[in-house]
């Protein structure tokens, strides 16, 4: 009998042991395609924008977040894919619920079963932004197999009108001013908004403040292609005219 629970413990144990590798083997995590993002014209995005949640508890290591600046009048169609490692098809509970808090357009968001094999699967899902979802919002992806979910949160930015004083800040140059995110921004945040900003403004300054808003002066550098093509054109008639000057003077002096 005592041979026999030995044999039971040490069954126990190997038991154990199975399920927690299984455990540590599973995994639910965020993947986004950039590339497809890029393609719909937000080329100020990309993998190095998103970072994780510092807010978050152990158990949500998944979690992140992702500072994005809207472009006037163009809505982002923003691509999502929520993956699970250690999928298994037999005991799979059909697709993670997805949920969204805050946003327009709080309906439209479901996962879609894109690809699987024996150890993992991709849902995938496009969330719809407009200049109407700025400030912070949430997307969730939350899989029942092994019972958890994990959180993307947005700090969404668009262009707002400011009274003209506000504009004295950029010393008379044209000032377009932005708001949105929530009430704590880290420093990531900060200089992913800094990094954005200047991709989508060149040559221009970037302004913080006050509270979540930021304001971009266009620099007097900042001219348009048109105009540089006008002073080069310039630039070189004023150079064939100087030139024919010179020739001339030269000739009369012969003379």
């Amino acid at each position: 009998m005592r041979h026999i629970g030995g044999y039971f413990s040490l069954l126990v144990i190997c038991i154990l042991v199975v399920i927690l590798r299984t455990e540590a083997e599973q995994n639910l995590y965020w993947n986004i395609p950039w590339d497809k993002i890029k393609n719909a014209g937000y080329e100020h995005l990309d993998s190095y924008s998103v970072a994780s949640d510092p807010n978050s508890p152990d158990n949500k290591k998944e979690n992140r977040m992702l500072p994005i600046i809207l472009k006037k009048n163009e809505p982002l169609n923003l691509p999502l894919e929520c993956v699970f490692k250690g999928y298994n098809e037999a005991t799979s509970k059909g697709n993670p619920d997805c949920s969204t808090s805050n946003l327009e357009d709080r309906t439209a968001c479901w996962w879609n079963l894109d690809k699987h094999n024996a150890s993992h699967a991709t849902w995938s899902t496009t969330i719809s932004l407009t200049e109407n979802d700025f400030g912070q919002q949430n997307v969730a992806c939350i899989y029942w197999q092994r019972g958890t979910a994990i959180n993307l949160t947005l700090e969404i930015y668009a262009q707002f009108e400011e009274p003209e004083q506000r504009d004295l800040q950029c010393d008379g140059a044209p000032a377009i001013h932005y708001h949105g995110g929530g009430k704590n921004q880290s420093d990531f945040i900060f200089g992913e908004l800094k990094n954005q900003a200047l991709k989508l403004h060149k040559e221009a300054l970037f302004i913080d403040g006050p509270e979540n808003n930021f304001t971009i002066c266009e620099t007097k550098s900042s001219i348009s292609p048109l105009a540089v093509a006008f002073i080069i054109v310039a630039v070189v008639v004023v150079g064939v005219a100087l030139a024919l000057a010179s020739f001339k003077e030269k000739l009369c002096s012969f003379a």
